[in-house]
């Protein structure tokens, strides 16, 4: 997923306003946010070569879902075990699910599963942590129990 796409804006729903008139501050009143795959796993490449930067990226200068693909890509890797309930203000994807929300952030975790691949070797550690707690006897898709 090396290509740039083009989204409407999942805050706006791509009328380029937010509430009382002022231009959106997710699209910047351009109606679109513009992901851009190879632009984010750059932004988000640590010391040394490594795939994640230990530390969250500044959203005011790094491409748009940069620290949304972040903070996900730590809790599939296990790195954060807490929810990470508050990154979907980051890509303008809280309240109401919408088909447009759904769009942006599908390619954006899929971006976030390849990274916590790299960077601690699974993209399940958050399946593992959190399913049970959660009452389910499952693992997670391909992956064996360790006893």
């Amino acid at each position: 997923m090396n290509g740039s796409l083009r989204h409407p804006c999942p805050e706006c729903r791509a009328t380029g306003t937010a509430w009382g008139g002022k231009p959106c501050p997710t699209c910047e009143g351009r109606c679109e946010v513009h992901v851009q795959p190879y632009a984010i796993r750059e932004a988000l490449k640590g010391r040394g070569g490594k795939p994640l930067r230990a530390t969250k990226p500044d959203i005011t200068k790094a491409p748009y879902g940069t620290t949304f693909v972040w903070r996900i890509a730590r809790f599939l890797g296990g790195a954060d075990p807490s929810m990470p309930v508050m990154c979907y203000f980051d890509i303008g994807c809280h309240g109401v699910q919408t088909d447009e929300k759904k769009k942006v952030e599908d390619v954006l975790w899929q971006i976030a599963e390849v990274l916590a691949e790299q960077a601690f070797g699974t993209s399940s550690a958050a399946c593992e942590a959190w399913l049970p707690l959660l009452g389910w006897n499952a693992t997670p898709r391909g992956h064996e129990v360790k006893s």
